[in-house]
């Protein structure tokens, strides 16, 4: 795994939104249907009914805000087809870690960067309480490795990719071991560890959540 030393890898792409500018070639890969479909998951959009009744997870199938915004897990029937609304798609239910994984590209192949697990709220899948640094290594798909882009990340619940981002995860507060999300209202103090602000601000999702995440609270 390649440690992460130097911030000049960390180039001016820091949103989906910018990289979906960048790389109209790449577009598909923010399609999160599309990404489910590729790696042969249960899934299906608005209006196709699940093969049976179950737990699901429903959300956009894009989202460049990020943050997991309108993301829920829902019962669905196979009779239910009012509960997904359209432009959302339902995928099965993955268990395990999640973690969040970047890559760099050295004479043309992409290496692990880092690693981190994240803990979130079963229940607010948008809330994470903290991401720490792993060994964990996880090695890329076929499809994943030919994509002509100098960075990646790329999220995994369990060992199933859930989500591609023609960017890096962690952006400029990679190189801790323990990041913990700082909310609206929550203090940006801890002992033994540093805040630092988001890179926009505040991350809401442009309004979309009711909770800002303000920054992280770092060691």
């Amino acid at each position: 795994m390649v440690e992460k030393k130097d911030k000049k890898i960390v180039d001016d792409i820091c949103f989906d939104t910018e990289a979906y500018k960048r790389f109209p070639h790449l577009r598909k890969w923010f399609n999160k249907l599309y990404v489910a479909e590729t790696f042969g998951y249960l899934c299906g959009p608005a209006g196709i009914s699940v093969p049976k009744d179950d737990m699901y997870i429903v959300r956009p199938i894009y989202n460049l805000r990020g943050l997991g915004c309108c993301a829920s897990k829902r019962y669905l029937t196979t009779s239910d087809l009012r509960t997904v609304p359209p432009g959302y798609f339902w995928v099965e239910v993955f268990n395990g870690y999640h973690y969040s994984i970047d890559y760099i590209k050295k004479d043309g192949v992409f290496e692990q960067l880092n690693c981190f697990i994240g803990d979130n709220d079963p229940t607010d899948l948008y809330r994470f309480y903290s991401w720490k640094k792993s060994d964990h290594v996880f090695d890329l798909p076929e499809q994943l490795k030919r994509l002509d882009v100098d960075l990646l990340n790329i999220e995994v619940i369990g060992n199933k990719i859930v989500e591609v981002h023609l960017r890096l995860g962690m952006d400029h507060v990679m190189q801790y071991e323990e990041i913990i999300p700082v909310w609206n209202n929550e203090s940006t103090t801890k002992e033994g560890y540093e805040f630092k602000p988001c890179l926009s601000g505040h991350d809401d999702g442009d309004g979309w959540l009711d909770n800002k995440r303000i920054g992280f609270l770092c060691r």
